[in-house]
């Protein structure tokens, strides 16, 4: 039998795809059939609920045509570790997949990889003028919608929002994508990562894309 997530969320398929945290479900939504289907991220680890929050409290905060857009998520205050499986998030599907799958397509066409570029860009100074560092930027993480090259950025997981609490991920532990982390990231941990490190990890993404090599960190 399909697994129903909120009493609205029915999976329909298989695993879209899984990380070391979290895994993506196809779901319909049992109030309304005729729209959808959607992805569901559903947290894995309990002990992660920190950055569960975050990025609930992230993607809420920002309202910008190349954010993903949250269309539902679980209760934010689920703690105990039998109920990790009620900790998920709803969002569109995209249709058309993530940029790494096709970086084959933008290889060497300057104009489709800078239009790509400046919506990330323009995704990422959103999030920095309300002090959210998102931290992941790298291809896996820039989605397309369906409609062209329109893309969204994504899981804000290991996000940093700079409000004046305590988040959430530990200096000592180094998440993300080695391929696409800025230096200081790599070698000093993630709490003291700045905007900066976002749009070195942008010009990575754009030399992987107009290339298709991984670039070399200094």
């Amino acid at each position: 039998m399909a697994r129903v997530y909120g009493k609205r969320w029915q999976g329909i398929e298989g695993d879209l795809g899984q990380g070391g945290q979290a895994r993506v479900y196809t779901v319909i939504d049992l109030t309304d059939e005729d729209a959808g289907p959607y992805a569901l991220k559903r947290i894995l680890n309990p002990k992660r609920a920190d950055r569960f929050r975050s990025e609930v409290e992230a993607i809420k905060a920002l309202s910008h045509k190349n954010v993903i857009p949250l269309i539902d998520h679980s209760a934010l205050d689920v703690e105990a570790e039998a109920d990790d499986e009620k900790r998920y998030l709803v969002m569109p599907l995209a249709k058309a997949g993530d940029i790494g799958r096709i970086a084959a397509e933008f290889l060497s066409d300057l104009g489709r990889v800078l239009h790509v570029a400046i919506q990330i860009a323009q995704a990422l100074n959103a999030a920095h003028e309300k002090k959210i560092i998102h931290r992941d930027v790298k291809p896996e993480n820039i989605l397309r919608s369906g409609d062209g090259d329109h893309v969204w950025i994504s899981d804000f997981g290991i996000c940093l929002i700079d409000d004046g609490r305590a988040h959430y991920t530990p200096d000592s532990e180094v998440v993300g994508p080695t391929l696409f982390m800025a230096p200081e990231q790599e070698r000093d941990g993630h709490l003291d990562a700045t905007p900066a490190a976002d749009i070195y990890s942008l010009g990575k993404v754009i030399y992987f894309l107009f290339f298709g090599r991984y670039p070399l960190t200094p």
